[in-house]
């Protein structure tokens, strides 16, 4: 039927007009990962040495937003990296990963061998020392964000 059709042309045409409208609108871009080392005056410590992800997660928690991003681990590790604390190296399959240099030793930063699914693999851990290094300089590795 012509007029059905017709009818559905004109409501396609307005769907895509409202879809367009939405996606212009749409949400503001996120903010960077913001925080001062002030923000961290109760951080709970582990005084067990954990991985950067878990110390990443609970930095997260507690200054985390839904209008700004969430810090990545990686932005602690490229940081301690540029500064070096940490240094690449090629693993057996020939990708990417970081270990502790004696400078990131010095400062609570171990780097340990696990047994996996693949075989063994390095990763780093970080002590009480280390964790407190890290607060201390949030900020500067927020402006390594940007």
């Amino acid at each position: 039927n012509v007029k059905i059709s017709r009818c559905l042309f004109f409501v396609s045409e307005i769907l895509d007009k409202y879809n367009n409208t939405e996606k212009k609108l749409g949400r503001k871009k996120a903010e960077l990962f913001n925080a001062k080392a002030s923000d961290f005056a109760n951080f709970n410590y582990s005084s067990e040495p954990i991985y950067v992800s878990v110390l990443t997660k609970k930095i997260n928690e507690i200054v985390h937003n839904e209008k700004m991003r969430k810090l990545p681990a990686r932005a602690i590790s490229n940081w301690l990296v540029s500064k070096g604390f940490l240094t690449l190296y090629a693993k057996n399959d020939g990708s990417p990963s970081k270990k502790a240099t004696s400078l990131g030793e010095d400062i609570g930063i171990k780097t340990i061998v696990k047994d996996g699914a693949n075989g063994p693999y390095m990763i780093n851990v970080y002590d009480i020392n280390a964790q407190k290094f890290i607060i201390d300089n949030i900020e500067d590795i927020c402006k390594s964000l940007q």
